[in-house]
């Protein structure tokens, strides 16, 4: 293990750590207690926590991923390993056959997280370098839900894939998405965004500047705090975007799906699982790599880690949830 890196295991491990309580709270700020962690110091990828999604999406019935991606997802050693404490996803460029390859992980059926009522509060960290970038590159540490009793494929409206049984809200994005962190292009900005309804979002961006540095080929912790009323991103304790649901401030996220009747917290309110990625051409860059963009490009983790911690929110949902009475 590497001189600076926190020895952690699976379980109830309390740390020391206090953080901001972004004025929600009535009480002062409390430790955080970690949950779980990947520190990436075994000699491979944990496939008790981790395990890969292949191809081109086609055989989850999205070919392209549905953003008409270029990359083929692999478990080659050459797309994803660990090395000297870190993880490592690798895009490349190929002479033959498939033109771009890379890796997308998923802790799917593995480690599925949710707010344990609207008094938790659970917060995502993940010291993260983002690849050197240039045109068609698409790194991404986010997350989707874990439909109950089998594991998450992707479900698009329109597409081949039936919509999975335990999905809560419907097909994407009804049931949510929460990037968590990612960034297009030359990085010159990072976005955390939650996703939901009928391709609604919310979130920000932070451009790179003289106060967090830059971020293409960076180091830097991104964050996110999800309770049942709130989610928040922060890099490097700074903050960079909130959102908030219907019924604690107007225009905030909702779900109009019938299972989500009187549930304002819908649809971030149901087990989701990590995702981490590095992605080639898309929608969102609007571009594929050109001959100026080089190759390999890579996504590196030195950690993520789940902390949770005890969360009195004063706003009318958690009263009414505490209550009893439906919102």
């Amino acid at each position: 293990m590497r001189a600076g890196k926190v020895a952690v295991a699976f379980g109830d491990i309390k740390t020391a750590w206090t953080f901001h309580d972004h004025g929600n709270s009535h009480a002062g700020p409390t430790p955080l207690e970690l949950v779980w962690a990947d520190e990436f110091d075994g000699p491979g990828i944990d496939a008790t926590f981790w395990s890969f999604q292949l191809g081109n999406g086609s055989q989850y019935g999205v070919p392209g991923w549905g953003n008409n991606e270029l990359q083929w997802y692999t478990s080659s050693p050459a797309n994803a390993a660990v090395a000297n404490g870190t993880l490592r996803l690798t895009a490349l460029r190929n002479d033959s056959g498939r033109e771009f390859t890379s890796a997308r992980l998923r802790t799917a059926g593995l480690r599925d997280f949710v707010p344990a009522g609207p008094l938790q509060l659970l917060r995502f960290e993940a010291r993260l370098q983002l690849p050197q970038g240039g045109d068609g590159i698409w790194p991404a540490l986010w997350m989707l839900p874990t439909p109950a009793g089998q594991p998450m494929v992707a479900a698009w409206p329109g597409s081949a894939a039936a919509v999975p049984s335990g999905l809560a809200y419907g097909a994407w994005p009804a049931s949510g998405e929460i990037d968590i962190v990612e960034a297009v292009n030359d990085a010159a900005s990072v976005f955390g965004t939650a996703h939901f309804d009928a391709y609604q979002m919310q979130g920000g961006s932070m451009d790179a500047n003289t106060s967090v540095g830059a971020f293409a080929g960076a180091w830097h912790v991104y964050a996110l705090d999800w309770t049942l009323e709130s989610l928040h991103w922060f890099i490097d304790g700074v903050p960079l975007a909130a959102a908030y649901p219907r019924c604690v401030a107007p225009g905030g996220w909702f779900s109009d799906a019938r299972a989500a009747a009187g549930d304002c917290a819908a649809p971030f309110d149901q087990p989701f699982h990590l995702l981490v990625n590095l992605a080639v051409g898309g929608e969102l860059p609007g571009k594929a790599p050109g001959p100026d963009t080089v190759f390999p490009q890579t996504l590196a983790l030195d950690y993520v880690r789940v902390y949770k911690r005890a969360y009195i929110p004063g706003s009318s949902l958690s009263r009414r949830r505490r209550s009893g009475r439906r919102l």
